[in-house]
């Protein structure tokens, strides 16, 4: 269905139709888990999965009823490998976008691998304890929900999408390093807050970027290398963590990850075109000169 969202919402409602996406995921997550603990004790397991299973059907029968515009296409069939062949060459060949997604992939493996480590965070830190570890979850899971409803809301101007984009990543960054260093839970909780809410913001502007800069008939592609790699990388980055986690003192390992994320963001949002990237409107410039132009930059 993300593949397919660019060609069914204008470009101007994109962020805000990702955000009610996002807004309407998290709050059926959580919905979810609470109904799904009853349903649990009130008819058991075989029924839960009975029902899920319909549930999935119901949804997949709704989306027969979305219009989505014909892309034209090669009459010859192509392979997964070819497939796989030709996104990777469309992402290598845009330096930009290249270079900010390999920074984005850095981010999400050492961020990853840093929050494996939050609960045994809690539990050895004195203030803390596991019991205060579920608020702050769930503190952190309303930023996130209010995130998506501030952002499909509001309609962020092109003009000042990267000033936003930037000044979300480098609050995310900069809180997230401090977290170890807050000696006060209210504090702690309302750190976690402020920076997820700028998580929401700077992945709602990406993943909205990622949906405009690649042609329809690429995207498909694109968007399957860019998630295998991602989930290649979190299993990783879970190890890395508790590897980490066993060798040195847990605050410890939690900032140098964190720092090294936040090197990372810096790095994606200073790379060479990512304002042009960001800001790109497919309205009044093709993607090729985009391209381009942005490789020039790169150079």
């Amino acid at each position: 269905m993300a593949s397919i969202k660019p060609d069914i919402v204008h470009e101007s409602k994109l962020v805000q139709a990702n955000s009610a996406t996002s807004l309407a995921s998290s709050s059926m997550d959580m919905i979810g888990s609470a109904i799904g603990g009853l349903l649990f004790v009130a008819i058991g397991a075989p029924y839960m999965f009975l029902f899920n299973g319909i549930s999935y059907i119901f949804s997949a029968f709704t989306e027969v009823f979305i219009k989505v515009p014909k892309v034209k296409r090669k009459g010859k069939e192509v392979t997964f490998k070819e497939d796989f062949k030709e996104g990777l060459k469309f992402m290598w060949g845009f330096k930009t976008l290249r270079n900010v997604f390999l920074a984005a992939s850095g981010i999400n493996f050492l961020a990853n691998a840093a929050f494996i480590l939050i609960l045994p965070y809690f539990k050895e830190t004195p203030f803390l304890g596991p019991e205060r570890y579920g608020f702050a979850m769930a503190a952190m899971s309303c930023s996130m929900v209010l995130g998506s409803i501030i952002l499909s809301v509001i309609t962020i101007k092109r003009e000042i999408k990267f000033k936003v984009f930037y000044f979300s990543i480098i609050l995310n960054g900069l809180l997230l390093i401090s977290i170890t260093f807050i000696k006060s839970y209210p504090l702690l909780v309302g750190i976690l807050f402020i920076s997820f809410l700028g998580n929401v913001v700077f992945n709602t502007i990406f993943n909205t970027t990622m949906m405009l800069v690649v042609p329809s008939e690429k995207r498909g592609k694109v968007s399957a290398l860019m998630g295998t790699m991602s989930m290649g990388l979190t299993p990783i980055g879970t190890v890395v963590g508790g590897v980490l986690g066993e060798i040195l003192p847990l605050n410890v390992a939690m900032t140098t990850l964190l720092t090294l994320a936040f090197v990372f963001m810096v790095i994606c949002v200073n790379t060479k075109g990512a304002k042009e990237l960001i800001e790109y409107n497919k309205e009044e410039e093709d993607i090729e000169v985009l391209i381009a132009r942005t490789n020039s930059l790169s150079s």
